[in-house]
């Protein structure tokens, strides 16, 4: 015992531990590094959308916390329209442009931004998602199966899987 107690090391602070003086190694809590991201999607109009042209977007926000001093930094701001050209390479498979389609969107490229750069979320304990749109987040989960934006969400619901 008193061979395994001495090979723990010379340096740290030293405690008598009964018989034998015990050293301990100073330890390094290291604090998990969580990505989260904040999704959004917005349409202007959002009324009447399969028949008229409304334009969507969504948007995100990559935040991570600074082992260091502890302060939250934004990592990357990505947005972009709604793609409802089904040939663009773009295309998420959006047929109209609504608050829905933005939502979906944004989660979408959310998961598409993962993906892609696997090796950037190497360092990131976890990923988080944050949403406002239970709509979206069931659609691409597999919780809600709509006949509404059908293609847009099993495309999406192909990345997640």
């Amino acid at each position: 015992m008193a061979d395994k107690l001495a090979r723990l090391g010379s340096s740290g602070k030293t405690c008598n531990a009964g018989r034998y003086a015990l050293q301990i190694e100073p330890v390094t809590i290291k604090q998990p590094l969580t990505l989260h991201v904040y999704t959004d999607g917005s349409c202007i109009g959002n009324n009447d959308v399969q028949n008229s042209f409304c334009p969507a977007g969504w948007g995100i926000v990559l935040v991570s916390n600074d082992p260091d001093s502890g302060k939250w930094v934004i990592q990357q701001q990505l947005f972009g329209p709604v793609v409802l050209d089904e040939w663009s390479p773009f295309s998420l498979g959006a047929t109209v442009g609504s608050n829905n389609t933005g939502e979906l969107s944004a989660i979408g490229e959310t998961l598409i931004w993962i993906r892609d750069n696997h090796e950037a979320t190497k360092q990131y304990t976890d990923v988080v998602i944050h949403y406002d749109s239970f709509y979206a987040a069931k659609s691409i989960t597999g919780e809600f199966n709509g006949n509404k934006n059908k293609e847009l969400y099993l495309n999406i619901r192909k990345i997640f899987q």
